[in-house]
């Protein structure tokens, strides 16, 4: 008889868990058993009376990242309602709580906010780490008494590049093409729910050239609606997590460089080894443009020196007639020599360098349009189309394993750096 009880009891407590586990959060894929590891999970959205719309915890799968997102069912019954997904969370105990969520620069902190303007429009952006995007609108939530639009299913990859990239999609829609990504038109082979359909080209935003460079904490998520209305808000069924990435390791990242100096991002799970600035120009005397690569703090100023394991590209303007305008390459505190290209001093130049792995690295220079080299094709970036080429450094040192940093002066401009994860150079 007592064993029987026992049984009962163990079977009892069995079901208490499974019900427990398949609630408001649940890990899926991988199988679950044989110490799999889930890389999937799902919270179901409730509605919190207390308090009123607070937050709701987001669920992270075993494998411990949260690399692709999927929320469904989104609705919003009236004006100025919003929806949110915020990660990177400092706060480990928002539940509980309902301020509005906010970002701030250096808090590594991303939030999607999507539903309905106050002018009743559909709108969604994106902020991270104190930048926000602009609004952008398409015609996918709502229900009566604003148009009939919804419930839809949105979806976007987070990728663990420094800053990260963010892709975005909307299942039954497309970008239109335009290169701001302000307008869609619908596809119905678009599905958020079947990851073989999403690419770049096909997502209704994307977002890469974020500002105050960091990358996204590891922290706490949640969802959330916003205001204190219970009846009239947005809000969604389901937010599906995955530690999978739909798109990919993303091997490049893009910089728009500030005035002063910027933190060049870095590509997904590795460092930079290739680098292309786009529009070096300069045009006040003593100015220059100035990349840094192997820098773990922010170097001061266009000249900075260089330790062992940094590099050192300057763009220099000159001071007519002394000093005269000149390219010069460091690394390691070792005057790698004078360049004579000059042309970022009377219109835009577009150029591009390698530092390899080696140790010593080699370290190379091109220039679009110089030596027939095309930093944009690969196939011309030669030994013998370089302007600047050399492995032979004194004493045996890598590149550090630190950030990259661009730096534009007074008088002197570059409007976009792009990393890459792999040297570009061929034939060497």
């Amino acid at each position: 008889m007592e064993h029987t009880k026992n049984t009962a009891f163990a079977l009892l407590l069995l079901l208490f868990a499974c019900a427990k586990s398949g609630g408001e959060q649940t890990n899926t894929g991988g199988g679950g058993g044989g110490g799999t590891v889930q890389t999937t999970c799902e919270t179901t959205y409730q509605i919190v009376a207390s308090p009123a719309n607070g937050y709701q915890a987001l669920c992270l799968p075993e494998s411990g990242t949260r690399r692709f997102i999927r929320v469904e069912g989104i609705e919003a019954n009236a004006n100025n309602k919003y929806f949110y997904v915020i990660l990177g969370d400092s706060d480990a105990n928002r539940v509980g709580t309902n301020t509005a969520p906010s970002s701030t620069a250096g808090d590594g902190k991303f939030i999607l906010t999507v539903g309905a303007s106050a002018g009743g429009a559909g709108w969604t952006w994106f902020t991270f780490n104190g930048n926000s995007t602009t609004q952008f609108t398409y015609p996918f939530y709502t229900v009566a008494p604003l148009t009939v639009r919804g419930p839809t299913t949105v979806c976007f990859e987070i990728s663990d590049t420094v800053p990260p990239q963010i892709t975005f999609w909307a299942t039954g829609y497309k970008t239109d093409g335009s290169p701001d990504m302000t307008g869609v038109v619908t596809d119905a082979s678009v599905d958020c729910a079947n990851p073989a359909t999403l690419n770049r080209n096909n997502a209704v935003y994307r977002k890469v050239d974020w500002n105050n460079i960091a990358a996204l904490t590891t922290g706490s998520a949640y969802i959330k609606s916003s205001g204190t209305d219970t009846t009239n808000l947005a809000k969604a069924t389901k937010v599906f997590v995955s530690s999978n990435s739909v798109l990919g390791a993303t091997e490049t990242c893009s910089t728009t460089p500030a005035s002063g100096t910027t933190q060049v991002c870095s590509p997904s799970g590795a460092q930079a080894r290739h680098f292309r600035i786009e529009g070096v120009q300069t045009s006040a005397p003593h100015t220059s443009v100035t990349l840094y690569a192997g820098y773990a703090a922010q170097p001061s100023g266009g000249n900075a020196p260089t330790s062992n394991g940094q590099a050192r590209f300057i763009f220099y303007h000159g001071n007519n007639p002394s000093p005269p305008p000149q390219t010069t390459v460091n690394y390691s505190n070792q005057d790698g020599g004078t360049i004579s290209f000059i042309g970022f001093t009377s219109a835009p130049v577009e150029v591009c360098m390698d530092i390899t792995d080696a140790t010593p690295p080699r370290i190379t220079l091109w220039a679009t349009g110089t030596n027939s080299a095309n930093c944009k094709n690969r196939t011309t970036l030669t030994a013998a189309n370089a302007i600047f080429n050399k492995n032979d450094w004194t004493g045996s040192f890598a590149l550090n394993n630190a950030a990259a940093w661009i730096y534009r002066g007074s008088g002197a401009n570059a409007t976009k750096v792009t990393a890459y994860t792999t040297p570009l150079g061929t034939g060497f």
